[in-house]
């Protein structure tokens, strides 16, 4: 499925998608040799309001900046998956927190869901949720070599040894998920 380009990280302020958004971004354009745009959405409070990170990812230059019809969409929290769900498209791919977010039966997307706050928990830390989901999302889709992102993380936090353990088990943990269909 490499030939989804175009992603939207949604949730509430807090849940690291903006990092997720940049991780994803330098691991396309540094380590894979790809063109990215990031362009992030977030309420004048820190923590708690909607949040996304729309991320296009592309083999050739990205001349429009903006997401009218997203590939693939992660939602982190209710509100996310409550802002996309109704707009998806039959081939979306949605990704959402299986024990945060209530999915609707009328959503017509191709729907995955994980209990990725738990999951991170239990590697040590909750926030890592988005590299939990960016996991998954990298095996379902293959849009980025997991190396790439791995190496990506290793850069970001090379700095806290202890973050970056953290970090690279809840991108693991992602990994380990298994799609059902």
């Amino acid at each position: 499925m490499k030939h989804i380009t175009k992603i939207v990280l949604s949730g509430v302020g807090g849940q690291g998608l903006v990092s997720c958004g940049y991780i994803l971004g330098n691991a396309a354009t540094k380590q894979s040799s790809k063109y990215a745009v990031l362009l992030s959405s977030y309420g004048s409070e820190a923590r708690g309001t909607f949040t996304k990170t729309d991320i296009i990812i592309s083999d050739k230059p990205i001349s429009f900046l903006e997401i009218e019809e997203p590939q693939l969409v992660v939602s982190l929290a209710q509100v996310g998956y409550d802002r996309y769900y109704k707009s998806m498209k039959k081939n979306t791919i949605m990704i959402y927190d299986s024990g945060l977010v209530k999915p609707d039966s009328t959503c017509i997307a191709n729907q995955y869901g994980f209990p990725f706050e738990r999951i991170a928990t239990e590697v040590g830390y909750s926030g890592a949720a988005n590299l939990v989901a960016a996991g998954f999302m990298i095996k379902l889709t293959g849009i980025l070599e997991v190396k790439a992102v791995e190496d990506t993380i290793r850069n970001r936090y090379s700095s806290n040894a202890k973050i970056l353990d953290t970090n690279i088990k809840a991108f693991k943990g992602g990994l380990q998920l298994e799609a059902q269909y």
